[in-house]
């Protein structure tokens, strides 16, 4: 399987060699889109930016999707981390808690500024971890202990300005990160070797659903209608 910036969307497709990854033979194709790019990111989150320490409390925005559920099953199985969930559907709370988050909230039925505070007695999170944007940069400081962290990778939300008092007012560290910036360094080579590694011996899942190829605009559409959870992957 490889790496492609643009032109994956086709029945045969070129690429270079060095952005090539072996798939195990246990693995399926549609078990290796599920881990190929979201796996590294969510390797990024976790150990490169996040620099998630045992028993720190993690709040995950988009849990359900491909990158969240992963950052999700690193917590569980590689540290002590208690990971709360955030999601827009009871469907999704059902697959995050699936994927092992400790709790999950319904971020269209309940203020998750206000759960989350409740569920860490008022502390907050040691650390964010961020695709949404948009509204969610103007509350997420309050959800974050002082001298937390807080990653933002993505504008899935929409664009919106941060408040820099707010960052301020909590000393946070804040890292705000795309996946292209770091391909070449040793970071994202130790994000190949984790994939690699992962893929041999985890337990593997397969998309969530398929749509045939000449279905793509299709697949966009339910994917921008906020229907999916988990992979959803084009199939020739």
């Amino acid at each position: 399987m490889a790496d492609m910036h643009t032109g994956g969307y086709a029945e045969f497709a070129t690429a270079a060699v060095r952005d090539l990854v072996r798939l195990p033979e246990r693995a399926s194709f549609l078990q290796g889109v599920v881990y190929l790019v979201n796996l590294r990111i969510a390797y990024l989150y976790y150990y490169t930016f996040g620099q998630v320490q045992p028993g720190d409390v993690l709040m995950v925005h988009a849990a359900a999707g491909g990158i969240g559920t992963l950052v999700t099953q690193i917590a569980k199985r590689r540290g002590s981390n208690v990971v709360i969930a955030l999601a827009s559907s009871d469907e999704k709370l059902a697959h995050c808690r699936a994927a092992g988050a400790d709790y999950a909230i319904n971020i269209r039925s309940a203020d998750y500024v206000t759960e989350v505070l409740r569920i860490t007695g008022g502390r907050g999170v040691d650390v964010s971890m961020n695709s949404v944007a948009g509204p969610t940069l103007q509350t997420d400081p309050a959800a974050i202990r002082p001298r937390g962290r807080w990653l933002i990778n993505g504008y899935a939300g929409g664009r919106a300005l941060l408040d820099p008092n707010a960052i301020m007012h909590k000393s946070l560290t804040l890292s705000v990160f795309s996946v292209y910036t770091v391909r070449r360094d040793e970071e994202f080579t130790k994000a190949t070797a984790f994939l690699d590694e992962w893929l041999r011996t985890e337990p593997l899942e397969s998309c969530t659903r398929t749509f045939p190829l000449e279905a793509a605009e299709e697949a966009h559409r339910w994917i921008e209608g906020r229907h999916s959870h988990g992979k959803i992957a084009l199939v020739p």
